[in-house]
């Protein structure tokens, strides 16, 4: 059972939340209505993954979770929130939230992001991922092309990364390549090591150099 934490500056919405998780199989373990609260009580709560409004009180946008990042730097972060603006988006994920599901998606879409995150892969709303490509290539042009995994890794390697981004754990993959799964974890390390990214950046890699379906 996944422990959260949620932080969401309106009580009605913070009450329905929380009841919403605890009924789904989710262990809600601690709540703020303010950054302050999230420094007091997140702490010893004993959370896997914070569920973050980027406004909180007086603290808006990025600048909330940059906040938050910045004192909790292994912190895994759901940002649940009413912007769905792809370049809010984009700078959410570049701050270090491994999620980003808006309030108007449904129960499950946040369910399956919760999840995702407490196991350190990020998660997009659905048809995310194609606004996110376009977006990603428009800003980055010619750059586009530097450190591609399919330049770098070898196929073996670059199955591994193309499902490790589609959110699959070690022992999934494992069974799906034929692998054992220590020997997967082991190619998981060297594979981020050859890119040069963290665990949260594996589905943006791959989304931002082609490498995922766009029909998610």
């Amino acid at each position: 059972m996944t422990n959260c934490f949620i932080a969401e500056d309106h009580q009605a919405i913070l009450c329905s939340l929380s009841e919403m998780l605890s009924k789904n199989g989710f262990n809600v373990v601690g709540q703020a209505t303010s950054l302050e609260e999230i420094f007091e009580r997140y702490p010893s709560s004993g959370a896997d993954v914070l569920i973050l409004d980027l406004n909180l009180g007086a603290s808006w946008g990025i600048d909330t979770l940059n906040k938050v990042i910045n004192v909790y730097t292994e912190l895994k972060v759901v940002v649940l929130s009413m912007w769905e603006h792809t370049s809010i988006v984009v700078e959410a994920h570049k701050a270090g939230a491994l999620a980003y599901i808006f309030k108007s998606s449904s129960p499950e879409h946040l369910f399956t992001a919760i999840n995702s995150a407490a196991i350190g892969v990020s998660y997009f709303p659905p048809g995310m991922y194609e606004k996110l490509a376009k977006f990603l290539l428009a800003k980055e042009g010619d750059n586009n092309s530097k450190r591609d995994p399919r330049l770098i890794l070898n196929q073996v390697e670059l199955d591994i990364f193309v499902l490790l981004a589609k959110g699959y754990s070690p022992q999934i993959i494992a069974s799906n390549t034929g692998l054992n799964t220590r020997t997967v974890n082991n190619k998981i390390t060297q594979i981020k090591r050859s890119l040069d990214i963290q665990t949260s950046q594996v589905t943006w890699t791959a989304i931002k150099h082609g490498l995922m379906p766009l029909d998610l």
